[in-house]
């Protein structure tokens, strides 16, 4: 037990003196026009060259990628229910089910599931 509680304090005694030495000896970066312009042959830039984003696609793609991750979480409780079919293993499912459905109904009433806006 005490090697794991001086191993510890030996890691982060050393992480902590790398920060500090990272800190005392790297360079300042300075916020100079030339290091943060694009490059473009040397000549000045032309026009931006990076087009707005839509936020509402940016919405969307995150609302799917949580949905994917509901159907991963979600296949596992099918396969228990199959093999098991208990009062838990029913609860657990009917409140994994409720809160996904209280989360689409609140993203479908504050209108993040429209692609136009009202």
């Amino acid at each position: 037990m005490m090697a794991y509680i001086f191993s510890t304090a030996a890691l982060c005694c050393m992480v902590m003196l790398m920060l500090t030495a990272h800190w005392a000896l790297a360079p300042a970066s300075g916020s100079e026009r030339e290091s943060t312009a694009p490059f473009e042959c040397g000549f000045d830039s032309a026009s931006k060259m990076r087009l707005p984003f839509s936020t509402r696609f940016f919405l969307l793609a995150v609302i799917f990628v949580i949905f994917d991750i509901e159907m991963i979480l979600l296949l596992p409780l099918v396969v228990l229910m199959v093999k098991t079919m208990s009062i838990p293993t029913l609860w657990l499912f009917s409140l994994f089910i409720a809160i996904l459905a209280a989360g689409t109904l609140y993203e479908w009433y504050t209108g993040a599931l429209s692609w136009f806006s009202a």
